[in-house]
């Protein structure tokens, strides 16, 4: 009812956001909503969120493959998903200024530790967006090592475009 009565735009589209939320498993309602939104408030940042969980053709999604991969590791050679093809892998979107994402290490390394390290069966690969790789590195001399496979993408308009994301950690 607040929606039908709105005159803001940002507004109506964060009210359609939210009863997209409240929807739940309903998909004929879900995909109601997020055709509604996505149509009529393309450029709002409700549809940019709303994107990354409920358009039907996003790239990262259960059940879906992962989209095929390429980037530039710290030692310059590249990692590619197909190096990992036949192998389960985790992969994780972060970078160094990111709160939740360095928040988030000790899990990381307390589940390589559980998972048996480099010998366990799956492997792990983390993918900085930092803008600058020395950043990345600096803080791997620190306190948390990673001693996984980690990359770098500089470019993470490009990656968050390309994903559909809209934020790390992912």
């Amino acid at each position: 009812q607040l929606q039908t009565v709105q005159t803001d735009p940002g507004l109506r589209a964060h009210l359609l956001y939210l009863d997209l939320l409240e929807a739940g498993e309903d998909e004929a309602v879900t995909r109601a909503l997020y055709t509604e939104l996505a149509r009529d408030y393309a450029d709002s940042y409700s549809a940019l969120y709303a994107r990354s969980s409920y358009d039907p053709d996003r790239p990262l999604q259960v059940g879906r493959n992962m989209p095929d991969w390429t980037f530039e590791g710290f030692d310059g050679q590249a990692v590619r998903a197909a190096d990992l093809r036949g192998r389960p892998y985790l992969i994780d979107v972060w970078a160094t200024w990111c709160g939740p994402c360095v928040g988030e290490m000790k899990h990381l390394h307390a589940a390589w530790e559980a998972l048996g390290g480099a010998d366990g069966p799956i492997a792990f690969v983390s993918v900085s967006i930092d803008a600058q790789a020395d950043t990345v590195e600096a803080f791997r001399r620190g306190k948390w090592a990673m001693p996984w496979i980690n990359v770098h993408e500089p470019d993470d308009d490009a990656l968050m475009a390309a994903w559909q994301f809209s934020g790390v950690p992912l």
